[in-house]
């Protein structure tokens, strides 16, 4: 019973996490697309700074979107092991 309730946190506070790092994420992309809209009413470096601004945030969105779904992948396995472990547990329990 306690290896599921605690499973059962790990899992809601994983997906917590990942759905504020989703947000976060989407957040990064609309700045960046905003800096890029900005640079094109500016001229000169200014127009360049912010282009190039964005064009950042827009790439670190990106990556962590994409580190995003690597972990939770990898979570996700890691907690599927673990349901896994705690039946074996709980059948040899049963047989004993």
């Amino acid at each position: 019973m306690q290896l599921e309730a605690h499973l059962a946190e790990v899992h809601r506070q994983s997906q917590r996490m990942i759905e504020r790092q989703s947000k976060l994420g989407l957040s990064m992309s609309e700045f960046g697309a905003s800096m890029v809209a900005l640079g094109k009413f500016e001229s000169g470096t200014l127009a360049q700074k912010f282009t190039k601004l964005g064009e950042r945030a827009d790439s670190l969105s990106g990556a962590s979107q994409v580190r995003l779904f690597t972990t939770h992948s990898s979570a996700l396995i890691q907690v599927q092991a673990q349901d896994l472990a705690g039946v074996c547990l709980c059948l040899c329990a049963l047989s004993l």
